[in-house]
C-alpha cells in the first residue's frame, strides 16, 4: 500500500516553491466518461503540475485551476 499523500493548500506550498528555481511545468490528460445508454462518452481534461526540486527530491504539485479546461 502506498504511503499517505499530504494535501496542502496553495498558501502552505507557496513559501517552499518561491525558493525553488529548478521547476518545470508538466501536464496530464485524463478522461471523464459516462455511459449514455448506447455507449460511453468520454471528455478529455487537462491537469497541470509544477515539478520542482525541494530538499534534493523531485516533487510534483498540482496547479490546475477551475478555468484550466474552459
Amino acid at each position: 500500500m502506498a504511503p499517505p499523500t499530504p494535501v496542502l493548500t496553495r498558501e502552505e506550498v507557496a513559501p517552499a516553491l518561491a525558493t525553488s528555481r529548478d521547476c518545470v511545468l508538466a501536464s496530464l490528460t485524463q478522461n471523464e466518461c459516462h455511459f449514455d445508454g448506447r455507449g460511453y462518452v468520454c471528455v478529455p481534461f487537462q491537469r497541470l503540475f509544477r515539478e520542482c526540486t525541494l530538499n534534493k527530491r523531485r516533487v510534483r504539485i498540482e496547479i490546475t485551476e477551475r478555468n484550466t479546461n474552459m
